[in-house]
């Protein structure tokens, strides 16, 4: 009798412990609509445009714009996106970009927007489709000029992983990027559980992952849904910063409360490229430092890559 007893107590934290896991890695697996939909298209923005289809690094088949520049190009620049976004988010960094003489490629990575995969990372493996656009703009456009990496987010996270891995990219331009997965948690879950796009199903398990208890039970649990355990490699972008030795601008809000600036001024700080930038926005949130201040965010950025592909 007494080990029937224990057996139930096992049984009933085993189904706790399976509950709790897979509501807590639910708003990063499977497919959200809200990922999905597209919100604009360049037509909106006076853009021609090419939808373009190739692979990650590993496989995934991605979709993207291929927006070419208006004048000489000078050079190309593959847009990245947040997670819960695609390409769609990228158009108005695309539309003044154009405009200043730059090629750009707004990709959807993975899990987003009209490419295929089923689950988001914290940028580690986002970063080989950011790869995977370097080669398709090498190998299948013959595009011999410099490229760089320009990512919001977990886009910005893929990014610098990506100039990490390869010296191909001229330079890295890194929009609201968190300092680890497990930093940037703590305080994004809070603020995504109270998103009215998202899902109750959604909110729920943000906040589920947002507890430290539940931290034991969501690594193994995402691991055994994606095959794809996050450790501090694969999840700390701190570590792969001071290995990226070409030019880094780095932008953050200043009212960001997930990415705040206090942490990109470390990330500044720890880059060891002689040639680093750091943008501050005044009155910004986490989503909003070029519409906030376009003009500040556009002279940046163009000064930044005039300077770095020089």
């Amino acid at each position: 009798m007494k080990l029937r007893r224990v057996a139930y107590i096992v049984l009933a934290i085993v189904l706790v412990w399976i509950l709790v896991g897979f509501l807590a890695t639910t708003p990063v697996i499977g497919d959200h609509p809200f990922w999905r939909r597209l919100r604009a298209r360049p037509v909106d923005f006076g853009l021609s445009s090419e939808t373009v289809s190739f692979l990650s690094q590993d496989g995934i088949r991605l979709i993207a714009w291929y927006i070419p520049a208006q004048g000489t190009p000078q050079g190309t620049i593959i847009l990245a996106h947040g997670i819960d976004g695609n390409r769609s988010d990228m158009l108005p960094r695309a539309w003044f970009l154009s405009r200043n003489h730059y090629n750009t490629l707004l990709v959807d990575l993975r899990a987003h927007g009209q490419s295929g995969g089923n689950y988001a990372t914290p940028g580690y493996m986002e970063s080989r489709d950011v790869l995977g656009a370097l080669s398709y703009l090498r190998h299948t456009r013959n595009i011999n000029g410099p490229i760089v990496a320009f990512g919001h987010s977990y886009g910005a996270v893929a990014s610098l992983y990506a100039a990490a891995k390869s010296p191909d990219l001229a330079a890295v331009i890194a929009d609201g990027a968190f300092i680890s997965f497990e930093n940037m948690m703590k305080r994004a879950t809070i603020l995504l559980a109270q998103d009215p796009e998202r899902s109750r199903l959604d909110r729920v398990g943000l906040r589920l992952a947002g507890t430290t208890a539940a931290e034991w039970v969501v690594l193994p649990m995402y691991y055994f849904r994606t095959g794809v355990w996050p450790s501090a490699a694969r999840s700390d972008v701190f570590r792969a910063i001071p290995r990226i030795e070409r030019p880094i601008l780095f932008i953050a809000g200043e009212d960001d409360e997930i990415c705040p600036p206090g942490d990109t001024k470390l990330m500044y700080e720890a880059a060891q490229s002689v040639e680093k930038d750091l943008l501050i926005v005044p009155n910004a949130g986490h989503d909003a430092t070029y519409a906030t201040h376009p003009k500040l965010y556009e002279a940046t950025v163009v000064a930044f890559l005039q300077q770095a592909l020089k």
